[in-house]
């Protein structure tokens, strides 16, 4: 009986002393110092718009156009297709789509 109790104190001691070195190591791999790194700075946020645009097919004599959505941000745009239907319109050859960007 005596050796079971030698046995768990001997063991719980053990663990206390790993949680201490684990804590320890831990706690200094943490990065956690203090020091500044970087000022925060205001940063200008990305330009961002928005517009239709109007894709058209050879059809005949005639010209069939969609209009696509059009997202530009930071410089990088992207055309979103089938986001926006609005109908579907009929023109002639030759048309061109009179909206500004």
């Amino acid at each position: 009986m005596r050796g079971l109790k030698v046995i768990a104190i001997g063991s719980g001691i053990a663990l206390f002393v790993l949680m201490v070195v684990f804590a320890f190591y831990a706690g200094k791999d943490s990065g956690i110092t203090g020091q500044v790194i970087m000022e925060n700075s205001p940063q200008e946020a990305p330009s961002f718009k928005t517009y239709t645009q109007a894709q058209c097919e050879a059809n005949g004599k005639y010209q069939t156009c969609n209009d696509v959505l059009v997202v530009e941000c930071g410089g990088i745009t992207h055309e979103l297709p089938y986001v926006l239907r609005n109908g579907t319109a009929l023109v002639e050859k030759g048309w061109e789509d009179p909206r500004q960007e």
